[in-house]
């Protein structure tokens, strides 16, 4: 079943009639009242040993019409541990510029806010891995903070942003390719760890 998040604590959830049509599309529409976002489903993430450790989570953006998301913390009592973007060639058409990110999130899957018009987002300590084109195309990002872990980031993570300026934490190992082309930024400070450095990565 798909569910639409809100929170009734603060201020109702915001999903147009429309939208919920086109989520119904995939099934049964479940008003829920939790976090405020739209989610679309969870997929299983597994330890080494096979063990199921938490959950990754869709999104669906084009479906949700407030400006600010928070991403929930779990599922079925286990944490989320992975973003996994749904419809990246639609970020562009939602509202949404302020995203909240759960400290249970260790991976930001391939793509997962590409294209969006977010100016603000807040990444919690947990993130270790930025994946590829992960914030490629947010044109309006001007500035981002990624925790001391983050250890990899990958191929075009910030491609064709506005970054003007970037803290690289001092874990971070590698940075892929492209990771920070068409941005901005001016000057860079490579820490002591880093071991790879892709092509054209400040192009």
């Amino acid at each position: 079943m798909n569910k639409i998040y809100g929170n009734p604590a603060t201020t109702p959830m915001k999903a147009s009639i429309s939208a919920i049509r086109r989520l119904a599309h995939y099934g049964d529409v479940n008003i829920v009242p939790s976090d405020k976002s739209l989610f679309r489903n969870f997929i299983e993430v597994k330890g080494e040993s096979g063990n199921l450790i938490g959950y990754g989570i869709f999104w669906h953006p084009h479906l949700y019409e407030s400006n600010e998301m928070i991403i929930p913390y779990e599922h079925n009592g286990l944490p989320i541990v992975e973003l996994v973007a749904g419809t990246t060639h639609l970020l562009s058409l939602s509202a949404v510029s302020k995203i909240i990110i759960p400290n249970t999130v260790k991976k930001i899957q391939y793509g997962m806010f590409r294209g969006s018009k977010i100016t603000e987002i807040t990444i919690p300590d947990s993130v270790e891995f930025i994946d590829e084109g992960a914030f490629k195309d947010c044109t309006n990002l001007t500035a981002i903070t990624l925790p001391t872990a983050t250890t990899a980031i990958g191929s075009m993570a910030f491609d064709h942003t506005a970054l003007a300026s970037f803290t690289l934490p001092a874990a971070t190992t590698y940075i892929g390719y492209g990771a920070f082309g068409y941005t901005n930024l001016t000057s860079f400070t490579v820490t002591a760890n880093v071991t790879f450095i892709g092509h054209a990565a400040f192009f």
